[in-house]
């Protein structure tokens, strides 16, 4: 049973101004060091995966009804690869308990979808309660 949806786009020239006036700040704040050192792996795309990252923080959030508020930092939701390659987010923390609480302490799942173009990224996340 789906129990929460969340959206975000991101404006990569915004995004880039951000990471060029207050990069390590920035990136020490709100990112893990798993998701800086998927960036770095690629340094032609270290701002568009970075900002990928940010959108899927941003949309799960949402998917959680909490937004960046109630104790949720933005570390607490972690974009990550699966075995596959693909993304999937790992909830850490104030996050985790957030997400519990939504599917009444069952398991669950998030399901995450990252799309971008030349100025543009967006994320889907969706929480799904297993039953």
């Amino acid at each position: 049973m789906i129990v929460g949806i969340g959206h975000d786009i991101v404006d990569l020239i915004r995004f880039n101004n951000v990471l060029n006036t207050r990069k390590s700040h920035f990136l020490s704040k709100y990112f893990t060091p798993v998701e800086i050192d998927y960036g770095q792996n690629t340094p032609a795309k270290f701002n568009q995966k970075m900002a990928s990252a940010w959108a899927v923080k941003e949309a799960t959030a949402k998917a959680l009804g909490t937004g960046i508020a109630h104790g949720v930092r933005l570390q607490d939701i972690e974009l990550v690869r699966n075995k596959h390659g693909m993304p999937a987010v790992l909830l850490k923390n104030t996050a985790h308990q957030v997400a519990k609480k939504l599917v009444d302490n069952a398991t669950y799942e998030v399901f995450v979808t990252i799309s971008h173009d030349a100025n543009v990224v967006c994320a889907m996340v969706i929480l799904q309660k297993n039953t």
